[in-house]
């Protein structure tokens, strides 16, 4: 594939991924302009469904291509970010 039909390619994914949160060709919804963080937000939004216990932790490794417990090493760094939010901001605790 060459760097242009990569490029392309990704500017239709964005624009797919934008329409589907209900943007439009003059209100881009989408930040980020790359797969990495696509992927990143994709697995957070698993790890979430996982602990509020829509999915499961193996499904969600499944869906991501990683071993389960690999999954949880890397994502558990989000509870580490958000126990850190709330010692510093502790009247966040009632929206969280």
């Amino acid at each position: 594939m060459t760097k242009s039909a990569y490029r392309r390619m990704g500017e239709r994914v964005w624009k797919a991924v934008n329409v589907a949160m209900g943007g439009d060709d003059t209100m881009n919804l989408v930040s980020g302009r790359n797969f990495y963080e696509f992927r990143h937000r994709r697995a957070t939004d698993l790890y979430y469904l996982c602990q509020r216990g829509v999915i499961s932790t193996k499904m969600a490794a499944e869906l991501m291509g990683h071993q389960e417990d690999i999954f949880i090493r890397v994502y558990s760094h989000i509870d580490e970010k958000k126990e850190q939010v709330q010692e510093i901001y502790p009247e966040i605790r009632k929206i969280l």
